[in-house]
């Protein structure tokens, strides 16, 4: 979504909130935490959130006058197995991102995508200080960037650590996660003035 940061937000552990810095004057960092809920039973990873439990959802928009055509619900959820992210967006144009993950994996930032980052060590303290943050390296801050690569209609996934972005063990060039290690799925809206993402992250 151009000119539209989705979300960004530090989180401790699992099932607990989630620390967003508030910004009141716009919709970019509207709330001061979120919950990470439990999943249903079953849930598939086909683009559609029918099968989630939004109680948890938080909205971000860049403005109240731009809020109908350019916003974004966003949800967590998990299970002993996994973490569940999914967003719904509306954009007038949706799904550009043409940054290939095998030579620009480190570039998925720059067009249509979602980062949320979040803190793994709850020793850490909450909300997570800026001396975390800017730690030299602090392999517990973890940035996750997800687009759909449009080229391919392939969704990517691009796991970091610290803030000087780190490639993961297991991971490819630039951290991007292999494919078969996680689900994931972009589903675009009827009228294409917006998307669903589902991923599943074990």
């Amino acid at each position: 979504m151009k000119g539209l940061r989705i979300i960004c937000l530090a989180a401790v552990v699992l099932g607990l909130s989630i620390a967003v810095s508030a910004q009141e004057e716009n919709g970019w960092c509207l709330h001061k935490q979120m919950y990470v809920v439990p999943a249903p039973a079953k849930v598939v990873i086909d683009g559609k959130l029918d099968d989630w439990d939004m109680s948890g959802a938080i909205e971000s928009y860049v403005m109240p006058e731009t809020k109908e055509n350019q916003n974004a619900k966003f949800a967590l959820m998990y299970d002993s197995e996994a973490l569940y992210i999914g967003l719904i967006v509306r954009d007038p144009t949706p799904l550009k991102n043409q940054r290939a993950p095998e030579t620009e994996g480190d570039m998925g930032w720059d067009g249509d995508a979602l980062q949320f980052r979040l803190c793994v060590d709850a020793a850490q303290g909450y909300p997570v200080t800026d001396a975390a943050w800017l730690k030299e390296h602090n392999n517990s801050l973890v940035h996750l960037t997800m687009w759909n690569y449009t080229d391919r209609q392939e969704p990517v996934l691009v796991v970091q650590t610290g803030m000087d972005y780190k490639s993961t063990p297991g991971s490819e060039k630039f951290g991007v996660i292999p494919k078969d290690k996680f689900q994931a799925k972009y589903l675009m809206a009827d009228d294409k003035r917006g998307y669903t993402l589902e991923y599943r992250i074990p």
